[in-house]
């Protein structure tokens, strides 16, 4: 399971701002728990968060992966728990304590043609808080990308524009993953 469980050498109560109860994203005070047991985490444009880059395939002319990332989302528990009873008190810390641990996945892919954007084709983000769960829906949702005829695809949303571009965001996201066999696009959990 996920979980942090080395206490702090010493308490530094900086950067507890900013608490992410949705998705990834660590705030200043959770990466240093995250360096202090040795977990590492990147940043990516303006998010840093436990994740790896995931898919990075070369797909038919015109096809591009807008960003592909694999995440994870630590609890505390232990020693490290106990060291923090002391500070829950404040907002951050109690939130932290209350990290419910997650996986997640996230793809987007995009049309162009002759280098001029035309379409987001996918877009899915799912949490899960069971690593098999995770695992299973990782390996299903590669072997959907790998297999599928994108360019097909975005031909196909072209002749149904008028279903899907009158929507908003979410909406228009949820329409093209159930056109490719997925019933939700972003299936997302708290954290707290």
């Amino acid at each position: 399971m996920l979980y942090l469980t080395q206490p702090l050498p010493e308490i530094n109560l900086v950067g507890l701002d900013h608490f992410d109860v949705d998705g990834f994203e660590l705030c200043e005070f959770e990466q240093q728990l995250y360096r202090n047991n040795n977990i590492p985490f990147e940043t990516f444009g303006s998010k840093t968060a436990c994740q790896t880059k995931w898919i990075d395939a070369v797909f038919a002319p015109g096809i591009h992966i807008n960003h592909s990332n694999l995440f994870r989302r630590y609890g505390v528990r232990g020693a490290l728990a106990y060291q923090l009873e002391d500070f829950e008190f404040l907002l951050t810390i109690s939130k932290i304590l209350q990290i419910k641990p997650k996986w997640g996945l996230d793809v987007a892919i995009e049309q162009s043609h002759n280098g001029r954007y035309i379409q987001e084709l996918f877009h899915y983000e799912a949490d899960f808080r069971h690593e098999q769960s995770y695992l299973d829906a990782k390996t299903k949702l590669e072997n959907l990308v790998y297999d599928t005829d994108w360019n097909d695809v975005g031909n196909r949303l072209l002749e149904v524009k008028r279903e899907w571009s009158h929507l908003n965001g979410d909406d228009q996201s949820d329409y093209k993953a159930r056109f490719v066999g997925i019933d939700r696009a972003y299936n997302t959990l708290k954290v707290v």
